[in-house]
């Protein structure tokens, strides 16, 4: 059997050939088109198909192999999309002629756009179509219709769930300064204070959020004597999971981000794990990372122990963004190992170990805990390094 296809007034029609034949025979019927297509010769008695039906079920001369007929099909019908104009974050510009207050937004209950009166400008704060109703300075009104994708305008800044579950990944609180005012813009993808908040002047996310919101920052300033708020920054924020990154380090080596793109611009670190509470020599044998303050090396982070397991060890990096705030763009586990070609001091005999090693008197150095073997290596006061045995240490 061969199966052809005519396209009829811009409709399919498919019908069943036997043989060599090439056109329909004169019983061709179709319900939806008026008319015949023309010679019709050798067909298998179907009815043309269209729309996912044939003529009648009952009917002898609906599509049958012999042993089965076929009752009923279904097609797949083309559509198209539409595109967005405009992005989350962006401007939505009036009409010409347009009054300035505040536009009608619908629909209401499903955050698209907002209006932001410390600017006087309407912003795309969801995706999908909203309709928005100016009134003209003519009084009459005008309703225009703005398609918002789920993309953002500008490059967005990662909030990483806060909610902390015990045995679960968490990212760190975004803080704000406390010279301005910040404003969470709910909208269909973020919709409530179940998903996003602010608590103490820092953001927090809730675990299973996901979508991106706009984030405004205002200050108040005097114009004219009146104390007015006015919009002085903004952000796109993106809700994520935590997704850690598994990096292979070395003991003394100076661990980096995957993504080194932000290195440039105030790119610091917050330590999620590896540093345990408190202070002092107790506390070495937990600590995995050594963070340096001050110098041209302020922020650097230093593997220091070996790890038995790479989340004994988790870094969140962050970049800084409008108003100085910093916000996390990735997470890092580090699997730490001795380096395979550490710097060589040969030593003696265990009675005799040889001249050591001087270290400078201008420079602080430190014997770090988790030397192999242990206590095999000293550092006196008279800030010469020795060791008694072969090993590794820090």
């Amino acid at each position: 059997m061969k199966i052809r296809t005519w396209i009829i007034g811009g409709v399919l029609v498919f019908g069943a050939l036997t043989g060599s034949a090439e056109t329909l025979t004169p019983g061709f019927r179709n319900a939806w088109i008026s008319g015949s297509p023309g010679a019709q010769t050798n067909l298998l008695q179907a009815s043309s198909l269209y729309g996912g039906h044939v003529m009648g079920n009952t009917s002898s001369n609906a599509p049958s192999s012999g042993s089965s007929r076929l009752t009923m099909s279904s097609f797949g019908q083309p559509s198209g999309g539409l595109g967005g104009e405009y992005k989350i974050g962006d401007s939505l510009n009036p009409p010409p002629g347009v009054a300035t207050n505040v536009p009608l937004i619908e629909p209401t209950n499903n955050v698209l756009a907002i209006w932001s009166p410390y600017d006087n400008q309407l912003y795309a704060a969801g995706s999908g179509v909203a309709r928005i109703t100016w009134t003209l300075r003519d009084g009459s009104t005008r309703t225009m219709l703005y398609t918002i994708s789920g993309a953002a305008s500008k490059p967005p800044v990662t909030l990483y769930w806060t909610e902390q579950v015990e045995g679960q990944t968490f990212g760190p609180a975004v803080t704000f300064g406390n010279t301005y005012n910040t404003y969470i813009i709910y909208n269909n993808q973020i919709p409530s204070t179940n998903e996003v908040f602010i608590m103490g002047n820092s953001l927090n996310a809730n675990r299973g959020v996901r979508g991106r919101f706009m984030l405004v920052y205002t200050q108040t300033h005097t114009e004219n004597g009146t104390n007015v708020e006015r919009q002085i920054g903004w952000e796109i924020v993106e809700v994520k999971e935590p997704v850690v990154n598994i990096v292979e380090a070395a003991v003394g080596q100076r661990l980096l981000p995957v993504n080194q793109a932000y290195m440039t611009n105030g790119v610091s670190v917050t330590v999620r794990r590896g540093i345990p509470s408190g202070s002092g020599d107790s506390i070495a044998k937990d600590q995995f990372v050594y963070v340096h303050s001050g110098g041209n090396m302020d922020g650097s982070a230093y593997a220091v122990q070996t790890t038995d397991y790479p989340w004994q060890l988790e870094l969140y990096w962050m970049r800084k963004a409008d108003m100085d705030v910093s916000w996390p763009y990735e997470v890092d586990d580090y699997n730490v190992t001795w380096p395979s070609s550490p710097r060589i001091n040969v030593i003696g005999s265990a009675t005799n170990s040889g001249p050591g090693v001087k270290i400078p008197t201008d420079v602080s150095a430190k014997l770090w805990y988790g030397q192999v073997p242990k206590n095999h290596a000293k550092l006196g006061q008279d800030m010469v390094f020795r060791a008694n045995e072969e090993g590794v240490a820090l």
